[in-house]
């Protein structure tokens, strides 16, 4: 019975894929919906609708996309894959085998037992120490750390007894907060370059440095900490009986001393972050420490990783990245940046800076139903940027809210990172969309309240 119902969802499921693409079909072209770009939103919603569904692994899926539009001639060949000749798919490699050295090595785990003690080890120690160590790690590993916190917090709610339960719940949002939520504070750059990137075939002389960023969205650290505040009075966990600190005073002493392996790779992350940090004194883009310094981990003398440690790192998401780039790419070359502007430019001409960035706040959340937020970095930041410039308002504006309004969501299936965590059957459906809706409430009046005015205090609007 199982079966059949396994068969009968996945044939759904195909009957949408293909569906789509036929009603998208349908629509008339005209001068500015030409042929080209109709052929192009048919690939591009059946190939995020096959990454959506996990019909594949993510690096062949991801594949069919620039496949498909060197094969249907609505560019050359060359400009179907272009978004592999950047070199941000590069850095991502960087970033994962950053990671997994890190991981390998012992100090993120050092790193997070030694939060949670400091932080009590009662129930809600537990909490607050996952998030503090989630945001250190996250800030150590570029953003990736979500795939580190993921399963060390289904462990810690497996150690406790804790099973699928409101207490679980915490846990689980605890982690995902200080990983995910953080990237609207903390530069990822898988993010950062694919909007970058987008923006730049609009306006090539727009950047942010690392340090810059965080300050321009200084605000949303206060934000994160309102949301672990909000996941308790949500759930109200029966915690009085819960006290862990046994139990990770146990795990940490287990890791022993500081090895001379963890001091290698701690300084050559040190070394990556100095290299961002002065990026402005040697004149080398920092995407290119990333591309190149985790290597140094396979050097003979520092041995902090080998063959194995590469073999680890997940080679789809770095086609997926590259795959994302090509729908950006493609899509500036096809003026679809010039479609979606004069569509959406006629709301927002007599709205204030408030009303433009709601505007922009509220199409990032619905496109995150249909597109994953890598893909809608890559192919709506151009367009947004077109806008924003043209109603006068810095473009980083657009960029900032499309990256943290993609952050809000009601199911997991919308964002991979959160579908990570959620996989490990910690928290109920009922419970995910109990949370994310308040989170998304929550965020709206964020940005309206706070981000707005603190943009215009440092001069950003």
């Amino acid at each position: 019975m199982t079966k059949n119902k396994v068969n009968i969802v996945t044939i759904i499921q195909w009957l949408i894929v293909f569906l789509i693409p036929i009603t998208i079909n349908l629509v008339p072209v005209s001068e500015i919906f030409t042929q080209q770009i109709k052929i192009f939103f048919m690939i591009t919603t059946a190939g995020i609708l096959i990454l959506a569904f996990e019909f594949f692994d993510y690096g062949l899926a991801a594949m069919f996309i620039p496949s498909m539009y060197a094969i249907a001639g609505i560019v050359p060949t060359a400009t179907a894959f272009s978004g592999y000749a950047n070199n941000i798919p590069w850095l991502v490699l960087g970033a994962l085998l950053l990671t997994i050295v890190l991981d390998e090595t012992g100090i993120l785990k050092r790193i997070a037992y030694w939060c949670i003690l400091k932080c009590g080890g009662t129930f809600n120690g537990i909490v607050w120490g996952i998030f503090v160590a989630g945001m250190i790690l996250s800030v150590l590993t570029s953003g990736s750390a979500n795939f580190l916190l993921a399963p060390f917090c289904f462990g810690v709610c497996k150690a406790l007894n804790l099973g699928n339960s409101k207490e679980s719940a915490i846990i689980m949002f605890s982690g995902c907060i200080s990983t995910i939520s953080t990237s609207a504070l903390i530069y990822k750059p898988a993010f950062m370059a694919l909007a970058l990137g987008g923006a730049k075939t609009v306006d090539p002389n727009i950047t942010v440095s690392w340090l810059g960023y965080s300050y321009h969205n200084l605000p949303n650290i206060l934000f994160c900490f309102l949301l672990v505040l909000v996941s308790f009075v949500i759930f109200r966990p029966n915690s009085n009986n819960i006290n862990g600190k046994a139990y990770f005073q146990q795990e940490y002493e287990k890791l022993g001393k500081v090895s001379t392996i963890e001091k290698k790779a701690f300084a050559i992350t040190a070394l990556l972050f100095t290299f961002i940090l002065t990026t402005n004194i040697h004149g080398i883009a920092m995407e290119w420490g990333f591309v190149l310094i985790p290597w140094l981990f396979l050097l003979p003398g520092i041995n902090c990783a080998n063959s194995n440690s590469v073999r680890k790192v997940n080679f789809s998401m770095v086609l997926f990245i590259g795959s994302c780039l090509c729908i950006g790419t493609t899509a500036a070359a096809l003026g679809i940046g010039t479609l979606i502007s004069q569509t959406i430019t006629p709301l927002l001409e007599n709205l204030s800076s408030l009303g433009v960035i709601a505007i922009i706040w509220i199409c990032g959340f619905i496109v995150n139903f249909i597109l994953t937020p890598i893909a809608a970095c890559g192919a709506l930041t151009g367009p947004l940027t077109q806008i924003t410039i043209d109603l006068g308002l810095n473009p980083l504006i657009s960029i900032y809210t499309l990256i943290s309004s993609m952050d809000q969501l009601l199911f997991p299936y919308e964002y991979a990172s959160y579908a990570i965590f959620f996989a490990f059957g910690i928290c109920s459906m009922k419970n995910f969309i109990k949370f994310m809706s308040a989170k998304t409430l929550l965020h709206f009046v964020f940005m309206m309240i706070v981000m707005v005015p603190w943009w215009k205090f440092i001069g950003l609007l």
